[in-house]
């Protein structure tokens, strides 16, 4: 299973996880069976070197997938509801600077 940069723990823990176990019991096959791996959108430099453009990229990023309703359920997780729609407006009106 490769999970998406946009996939956080708490959505991996509490979302993707209970749907794969319930998947993994249904058909009879082990969680040994399966691989997860994945990749992150951010990550902090342990360099110590100035990390401003890497924080933009990641906001960049957490933006357009938050613009996303496919992607919604992860900010949802995190108590961010209303998040997603207020990102796909602004998509829609060309304020991806804001």
């Amino acid at each position: 299973m490769r999970l998406h940069g946009f996939c956080t723990r708490r959505y991996l823990d509490e979302v993707v996880l209970t749907e794969l176990r319930a998947g993994w019991a249904k058909g009879g096959r082990p969680r040994e069976a399966f691989e997860i791996g994945g990749r992150r959108l951010h990550r902090h430099r342990p360099d110590g070197r100035d990390g401003r453009q890497d924080v933009r990229v990641g906001a960049y990023a957490v933006a357009f997938y938050g613009s996303t309703p496919a992607y919604w359920p992860v900010l949802e997780v995190h108590g961010f509801h209303d998040l997603g729609r207020k990102l796909n407006v602004m998509s829609k009106t060309g304020q991806w600077t804001r």
